[in-house]
């Protein structure tokens, strides 16, 4: 079963905004089911997570990712923040650190001044491709706003 992370959690009430922008997923190209077109699904919410931390980590860095090391180091400090600000429950950090474990095969490629994903990974037994389509920005909300 997928819990979804706290963190991620956090990030998709803050960026609760993006769904009036045209839904976040159609820049990763997710389908679209009725009716919603939410952060609700293991299936949306893998690649919004590798999505948020590659944004996070070209904010932090100034420079994309290229490898699934560095997207992992980026959700490190991330969990240690969040740490910092608050309590987490045991099952949350569980869930925090299970993350990566659903992803397969993950891809970095540059494309000019943007950083294409392919990103696969199993759900309940069921293996799913995204690709998205990454565009440089000053914050990360304007870098998951421009994938497409």
């Amino acid at each position: 079963m997928f819990v979804l992370p706290v963190w991620l959690q956090s990030v998709v009430m803050a960026l609760s905004f993006v769904l009036s922008t045209g839904c976040f997923l159609t820049g990763c190209k997710l389908p679209q089911r009725t009716p919603h077109c939410a952060f609700s699904d293991a299936e949306t919410m893998v690649p919004f997570g590798v999505c948020l931390l590659a944004a996070e980590h070209y904010v932090a860095h100034k420079e994309w990712p290229l490898s699934q090391a560095e997207l992992e180091a980026q959700s490190a400090q991330l969990l240690k923040e969040l740490e910092k600000r608050s309590d987490l429950a045991p099952e949350e950090k569980e869930a925090w650190g299970s993350f990566f474990s659903h992803i397969t095969r993950l891809t970095f490629r540059r494309q000019g001044d943007s950083l294409k994903l392919r990103i696969e990974f199993r759900i309940d037994g069921k293996t799913f491709r995204r690709t998205v389509v990454l565009k440089p920005g000053a914050e990360v909300d304007a870098i998951l706003e421009s994938s497409a």
